[in-house]
């Protein structure tokens, strides 16, 4: 049986139709469809990223204005969430604390990669002693735990929340950076670019169309992982008193607080551990979706 084509339809056009069909983008956009954790993770920080922009128009409460008199009460149809020891709503206080996570997770992301990236392709690309260089400083300060890197970059600079973005961002450079560069030593290698260089293309082209360009899958789902990391410690730092100063909500700085009532008043720091939780759960299922839509292996 023979298939009748269109007459106005040539064989390039209809390569091209193909192709758009079957185009990386699209193979990798149905991967992660695929991934039910990873679309549940991303509705559920979309429906967070939401509810902290429009914190102030979802409860009638205000995140730092005290009422004594009704301090310490459970979960109620008045306040769903129960209140704290200063009876501030702890909904509210949870809806406004997401801020802060999120953009400290956000500033975290974009220092960090926007660095350790271009420092890694250099790195890897140029190499010599401009790559033993940039990677002593990268071990140097991988060779500290992040909490702690954190913690005495934050007592230098001070308790506050762009100090907090800076010091995490800084933790996580070399990170970035190692990952950028041990891609871009395998890309120097391969045949395409070894091409660019034959035909005398300038270094910069080479970085930008040729390297950048293979390595911002991997890049992409190390932005996921690090946007989940930032949240925890910057729960942590407030937690121990040097990130978000009070009466700012962070759940870390309330789940400090809810220790002393712990006994009496779970809700305190159920909630706020809950957030801190789900939050960072679905940052990783995120990622994992990312990891498999972005693999080749995965869309053949």
């Amino acid at each position: 049986m023979t298939v009748n084509k269109s007459p106005t339809q040539s064989p390039s056009e209809e390569g091209v139709e193909l192709g758009s069909s079957h185009s990386p983008l699209r193979l990798a956009a149905g991967q992660f469809l695929r991934h039910r954790l990873a679309v549940v993770g991303v509705v559920l920080i979309a429906l967070l990223s939401l509810s902290a922009v429009f914190a102030p128009y979802l409860t009638p409460y205000e995140p730092t204005k005290l009422n004594l008199q009704a301090k310490l009460s459970p979960p109620t149809w008045e306040f769903p969430l129960g209140t704290d020891h200063f009876g501030r709503d702890v909904l509210t206080r949870m809806l406004h604390g997401a801020r802060i996570s999120l953009l400290v997770g956000l500033g975290v992301v974009i220092i960090a990669a926007g660095i350790g990236t271009p420092l890694g392709v250099i790195s890897g690309f140029f190499g010599g002693v401009l790559d033993n260089t940039i990677m002593r400083l990268m071990d140097a300060l991988l060779t500290f735990p992040p909490l702690l890197l954190a913690v005495a970059i934050m007592g230098t600079l001070g308790p506050d929340t762009q100090n907090v973005i800076l010091s995490v961002g800084l933790v996580y450079i070399p990170v970035f950076a190692r990952l950028a560069r041990g891609n871009t030593l395998s890309l120097r290698e391969s045949t395409y670019v070894s091409a660019s260089v034959a035909l005398g293309a300038p270094n910069w082209r080479i970085i930008v169309l040729d390297v950048l360009p293979n390595i911002i899958g991997v890049i992409v789902v190390l932005v996921a992982v690090t946007f989940s990391k930032a949240v925890i410690l910057e729960a942590s730092l407030s937690f121990l008193g040097l990130g978000v100063q009070p009466p700012t909500a962070s759940w870390g700085r309330d789940l400090n607080e809810a220790r002393r009532y712990i006994e009496d008043a779970w809700w305190l720091a159920a909630f706020p551990t809950f957030m801190i939780a789900a939050s960072v759960l679905n940052m990783n299922f995120i990622g994992d979706g990312l990891r498999d839509a972005l693999d080749p292996r995965a869309n053949k």
